[in-house]
């Protein structure tokens, strides 16, 4: 129910902006079958250039007025890491597309974005955790390290 949450509306250049909490998207996700879809302005195109990360197409993350903002095709960075993270981030990849394969009928999917750090970063930087790396999480809004316990 939408009772309870906010959604804001405005109109930028030709199209209407809609933005609402994280629960109200879900809501609006789930429901987008029985009820016409509104157009979100999404950046599509990456407005930095990185040295070593290649964002791929996909819609970056927005945060307008401390609200995400988050397309059918999310770019979000993955940080491999050392050791068990070179096995572990394949898969996890791998459940998450399932999941939201399963969870939208194909209507949505990520865009996996690999970063450096760690051995990678040292390769391709010379650094553990460089700067290009932290540039490029603060671009995508989020990354994702699979940790093993």
């Amino acid at each position: 129910m939408l009772g309870a949450c906010t959604v804001m509306e405005r109109m930028v250049g030709n199209s209407k902006l809609i933005t609402c909490d994280v629960d109200t998207l879900r809501h609006l996700a789930y429901h987008t079958a029985a009820v016409a879809r509104p157009i979100l302005e999404i950046r599509r195109h990456p407005v930095v250039e990185f040295k070593e990360v290649k964002i791929p197409e996909g819609d970056l993350i927005e945060s307008i007025d401390g609200r995400l903002i988050i397309g059918d095709r999310p770019i979000i960075g993955t940080l491999r890491g050392d050791g068990i993270g070179l096995d572990i981030s394949p898969v996890m990849e791998e459940v998450v597309n399932a999941a939201v394969e399963k969870s939208y009928g194909g209507a949505r999917a990520i865009a996996w974005c690999p970063l450096y750090a760690g051995l990678e970063g040292l390769q391709h930087y010379g650094s553990e955790f460089p700067e290009e790396t932290v540039e490029a999480i603060r671009h995508l809004k989020i990354a994702a390290y699979p940790k093993a316990k």
